[in-house]
């Protein structure tokens, strides 16, 4: 028998719903047709980061792979096996259609997510500011609220907390990045809680690579 998701994940599930109906179903096709691979709100190319190890013949799982469009890149880049994990099956359905359009044992562990200073500076439905605004110690589970898609559940840690789950799960930390947007960045045409001006100045956006120990 199935186990039901929890809360939170049916949710975070309806959120991704309408987001791919609004803006992700129709950016597909352009993020699979991109070859270079590039991170994050304000596509930081990886050829200047390389925080990526070689990919010829890697297989590879994405977990929580939207459209999948990421793991396209890593195709492209040489990955032997690219399997996409998600559980918001529109998103899915994107990413088998752009799949069919295009054709296309890992022992490192890489990711990014949102910085400490991002979360700290963000009010619930407001855009960040400058401010603190929440504690950063016992920082867990955070509940958004948004007009548009409703709300959403978001786990974040701290930096210290994070490298002591990743060491007691058997991982290193070997790399470590944080992303700014750049000089040239202007404000995203959906995602626009973080302003290009913010991320200029403070970082949005961090990169983590570890591997098993």
């Amino acid at each position: 028998m199935p186990r039901r998701l929890p809360e939170y994940a049916v949710r975070n599930r309806d959120v991704w719903t309408v987001s791919n109906a609004n803006y992700t179903a129709a950016s597909a096709h352009d993020s699979w047709a991109q070859d270079k691979i590039t991170w994050g709100r304000w596509n930081t190319p990886e050829d200047d980061i390389k925080v990526l190890p070689e990919m010829k013949g890697l297989e590879v799982i994405e977990l929580g792979c939207g459209t999948a469009y990421f793991g396209a890149w890593l195709k492209k880049a040489g990955a032997k096996r690219v399997l996409g994990v998600d559980i918001t099956p529109a998103q899915l359905k994107t990413a088998e259609e752009m799949n069919e359009e295009f054709g296309l044992g890992l022992e490192d562990l890489i990711f990014m997510r949102s910085t400490d200073l991002e979360m700290v500076c963000s009010a619930d439905t407001e855009r960040i500011g400058t401010k603190l605004v929440r504690p950063l110690k016992g920082m867990h589970r955070l509940d958004w609220t948004d007009d548009e898609v409703g709300a959403s559940t978001e786990f974040h840690v701290s930096h210290s907390e994070l490298f002591q789950i990743l060491r007691r799960s058997g991982f290193d930390v070997i790399d470590f990045r944080e992303l700014y947007a750049a000089e040239s960045a202007e404000d995203h045409p959906y995602y626009q809680y973080v302003s290009a001006e913010w991320a200029k100045q403070w970082p949005s956006e961090e990169i983590w690579r570890a591997r098993k120990r």
